[in-house]
């Protein structure tokens, strides 16, 4: 094994030792799942702007974004301001909808319309329109990340 490899794998470790030791003190300072998982409903509409700022950066880069400025030029630098005004949109113009969702419990986008239209059937699509765009996003990063692991260990 080569000097990189041991010191990704030292890495590794340290930080997924680093989320578990983070996730179990969690735990134990909470009393229901509601309370750990969504912060007892508590989280401001800034922590979404962020966390989705956040996603948003990490696919962009991840994917092209340096590779398209060094072929494009440095005016493919302005795709960056789409990882900060998508959240920044929502933050401003889904206000109504967080607020329904911290009034009358809703975690996801199916429940609210199925306590609107009072069916299932939506529900269902809601949750595959959900699947059929997060795979796919999901499956690139995490080849793009293989990719990156590939390169940085030499395969």
């Amino acid at each position: 094994m080569s000097e990189k490899v041991l010191w990704f794998f030292i890495f590794l470790v340290l930080y997924v030792s680093y989320c578990v030791f983070w996730g179990l003190r969690g735990s134990k300072n909470t009393s229901n799942p509601e309370e750990y998982y969504l912060a007892n409903r508590n989280i401001s509409s800034w922590v979404f702007f962020f966390a989705a700022t956040s996603a948003t950066f990490a696919g962009l880069i991840t994917l092209s974004h340096t590779g398209l400025i060094f072929h494009d030029g440095f005016q493919y630098v302005g795709t960056s301001f789409i990882a900060i005004t998508i959240p920044l949109g929502s933050v401003l113009f889904f206000k109504r909808q967080w607020m329904l969702s911290r009034k009358y419990g809703y975690i996801t986008p199916g429940e609210m319309y199925y306590d609107y239209y009072r069916s299932d059937a939506i529900r269902i699509i809601s949750v595959i329109v959900t699947f059929f765009v997060a795979v796919p996003l999901l499956a690139i990063l995490f080849g793009a990340t293989g990719f990156l692991v590939n390169l940085l260990t030499e395969g």
